[in-house]
């Protein structure tokens, strides 16, 4: 039985056959070389610019989902005392050899076992938050008061839903040396779904990725009710980027 996140022409490909169905990108090897050549694509503003910015020589950092080594690996090299955590093998493998001891091979779920270590910034670029359900998110926010210094802040960026649904149903083509891959997104059943057909080298697979969509009133209520003070940084035409300061309680 196909996934009811497989759509369109993507589901086309799989029920020709002969096609490997991949449920979850970021940890394979085929879709993670493609995520690291292409998260490069900004959207109106240079996010590493905008968190190099707000972070300051002193800080302690923690990035949740330090992926490709994008935004990490850069820090790093610029002397900032940023640690990271990324749940997938494959995308570590990224990480420059000099900082891999700075990452905790560990998701969300577990940041409570991070220990002796208390953080002045938690940063979440790449519109990763978009990957936790609300209810992850919250359980996130409750685990973060242990991890963050008392004037510490969390800074993360997301898409606003209208510029989701403007890109939805089209339609996109890459090219690699080796292989070509097409990228398309949907709304299915609430949830932002991304679709990936590759071949190349003999192979033929779709993968496909499913976030959530979040609102700026979700984030207000969420911090708000467990006592963190919400600013908006920056808000343009497709993202925000907003921070969340711990208070006291």
């Amino acid at each position: 039985m196909h996934s009811k996140y497989i759509f369109g022409p993507f589901l086309r490909k799989v029920k020709r056959g002969n096609v490997e169905i991949s449920d979850d990108i970021y940890s394979d090897t085929h879709f993670a070389d493609f995520y690291n050549r292409s998260i490069n694509e900004k959207f109106e503003i240079n996010d590493l610019d905008f968190y190099r910015e707000k972070i300051n020589n002193d800080d302690v950092v923690l990035e949740i989902g330090s992926g490709n080594g994008r935004v990490f690996n850069v820090l790093s090299r610029e002397g900032v005392n940023i640690y990271g955590i990324e749940p997938q093998l494959e995308m570590i493998k990224y990480i420059d050899t000099s900082y891999k001891d700075k990452i905790f091979n560990i998701g969300i779920e577990d940041l409570d076992t991070i220990k002796g270590i208390k953080f002045t910034k938690i940063i979440i670029p790449a519109t990763t938050v978009s990957l936790f359900s609300e209810e992850q998110f919250k359980s996130f926010l409750i685990k973060t008061k242990d991890l963050l210094d008392i004037h510490g802040s969390i800074i993360f960026d997301f898409l606003k839903p209208s510029c989701i649904k403007g890109n939805c149903d089209k339609v996109l083509n890459f090219k690699t040396d080796d292989s070509v891959f097409f990228v398309s997104n949907a709304i299915i059943e609430n949830k932002y779904v991304l679709n990936i057909f590759m071949e190349g080298n003999g192979v033929k697979k779709v993968g496909y990725s499913v976030k959530n969509l979040h609102t700026i009133e979700y984030f207000e209520k969420v911090s708000e009710e467990l006592h963190y003070k919400l600013n908006i940084l920056y808000s343009g035409e497709n993202i925000y980027f907003l921070e969340l300061e711990n208070c006291e309680e």
